[in-house]
Order: C-alpha cells, then sequence, then structure tokens
C-alpha cells in the first residue's frame, strides 16, 4: 500500500503506482500495478484492477469488477460502469503474449455502461454512450449513443453547437485511393461498368456519386465526323454528338443532373 497525503488508498488496497494525482481515491481490493497511470480526482471503486501500461486521465470513475490492461487509455471525465470489459489481444493465447498490445481510447467524457464489452483498438468518441451490456465491434462516434450485440447506434447525445455530431465516415482502414470511384470500360457499345466509393463504420454502409448524365441518347448526325465524339454536356455514360449540345442551338435539353447523390444502407 502506498501512503501520500494528497491522495487516498484504502489499507485492503495495493497500490503500487507512483503516479497517482491529488484528490484520487482508490477504494478496497482493489490493485493498481506499478506503471500505471492515474490523474486527479479520480474515483476507484472496490476490486478493480489496473495493469501496468494502462493510463487514465482525471474526473474518472471506475466502478467496481472493471480490469483496465495494458495499452487501455482512459481521458478526463470518463464514466465506466460496473463489470465493462476491456480487450487487448484479439487472439489471445495461453502464455504467449504479443510484441505490443492494442490500445483502446476512450475520449473525454464517455460513459460506458456496465456489463459493456469493448474489443481491443478501437476508440470510444467523445462523449458517447455505449448501452449496458453492449458488445462494442467498431470505432463509436462522438455523441453516438450505441447499444445490442453488436453494438449499433440508437440515437445521439446533445452536442454543443461548436462540435459537429458526427465525424466523416472513415473507409474501414483501408487505402482511401481503394475507396475512389472506378469506371471500366465494358467493350459492348457504349457501356461502363462503374465502382462507387464506399465507406462503413458503425453508422453503417455509404455510397455517394456526384454525376450528370441523360435521360436519352442523343440523335443521329448527317455529320458523320461528329458520329462516336463526345461533347462538353454529354453523359459519362455515352458518347454524344456535338451538335446534341445545348450551346450548339438545337434546343434539346433533355438532360439532368444529380449531385450528391447517396445510398445509406444501417447496418
Amino acid at each position: 500500500m502506498t501512503d501520500s497525503p494528497e491522495y487516498f488508498v484504502h489499507p485492503q488496497a495495493i497500490c503500487e503506482s507512483g503516479s497517482i494525482g491529488p484528490g484520487t481515491r482508490i477504494w478496497a481490493f482493489s490493485h493498481i500495478l506499478p506503471g500505471a497511470v492515474i490523474g486527479n480526482d479520480c474515483n476507484i471503486c472496490d476490486h478493480v484492477f489496473i495493469e501496468g501500461a494502462a493510463k487514465i486521465g482525471s474526473r474518472v470513475t471506475i466502478k467496481s469488477g472493471v480490469q483496465l490492461w495494458d495499452g487501455v487509455v482512459v481521458e478526463d471525465d470518463v464514466f465506466i460502469g460496473p463489470n465493462a470489459t476491456f480487450i487487448n489481444d484479439l487472439f489471445p493465447r495461453s502464455k504467449q503474449q504479443p510484441s505490443v498490445f492494442q490500445k483502446t481510447l476512450i475520449e473525454r467524457s464517455a460513459s460506458i455502461g456496465a456489463n459493456a464489452t469493448i474489443l481491443a483498438g478501437l476508440t470510444i468518441g467523445r462523449s458517447a454512450m455505449i448501452g449496458a451490456g453492449s458488445v462494442v465491434t467498431k470505432d463509436v462516434p462522438p455523441n453516438a449513443v450505441v447499444a445490442g450485440n453488436p453494438a449499433r447506434i440508437i440515437s445521439y447525445c446533445e452536442t454543443n453547437p461548436a462540435e459537429p455530431a458526427l465525424e466523416p465516415l472513415s473507409s474501414g482502414g483501408r487505402d482511401p485511393s481503394a475507396a475512389a470511384m472506378r469506371v471500366v470500360t465494358l467493350g459492348v457499345g457504349n457501356a461502363s461498368w462503374w465502382r462507387l466509393p464506399s465507406y462503413e463504420d458503425l453508422r453503417g454502409s455509404l455510397t455517394v456519386a456526384d454525376f450528370s448524365f441523360m435521360t436519352s441518347p442523343p440523335p443521329r448526325c448527317a455529320e458523320s465526323t461528329h458520329r462516336g465524339t463526345a461533347s462538353s454536356s454529354s453523359s459519362p455514360f455515352m458518347a454524344a454528338c456535338p451538335c446534341w449540345s445545348t450551346t450548339a442551338g438545337t434546343g434539346r435539353t433533355s438532360s439532368w443532373t444529380i449531385l450528391g447523390w447517396a445510398c445509406f444502407s444501417p447496418r
């Protein structure tokens, strides 16, 4: 046990770390290993185990029955409910340890409900709320409220107007170039195969496109030299005669535009 006038350690707790902030209270049957960092004014309840490479910010509440393993980082003002479970190795084997444990980040002001399970290598966003018993398998955006197994977003917490409620969708850890739109000519008439960019996270899958196209194929032009050429107003899906362009004085305006088209598929 460590005695300090700046923080409290219950006589039946074991605190082997010297990096405990002032005002922190460590209650009975908790065990803090050497090297663990705990900030100011934290409340570490009974039966909490904290490994040496775990880092905890200030004003954090950790309820009974929680284990924080190497690689877990908890920022300021986080609440962790009783028996919440953290993991730092997705493929554990007895007597076999990875060279580096995966990092799990709980961002500022997030709350983890009782008995929730947080898989390794994830980030729980700022002010997010994890429902009791949830199994979190993907990153949680800031201010999101998630529940279930696997955890899904069910709502959002109220946010400060100066802060965005959502973060941009990630490309699922892939190379960003893999998410770019690709066009492949099929060699059958003017047909093409379009691969639209796809983005996935806990909110679901999002596919977006921004293009314009014609509602009908352009008419045949008497000028043979124009056939098979593209005009500035033609569709990306088909070649058009420049005489089809509205700037050529034909008066034909049967083209239309889709901007910001999106297809969102909830997970």
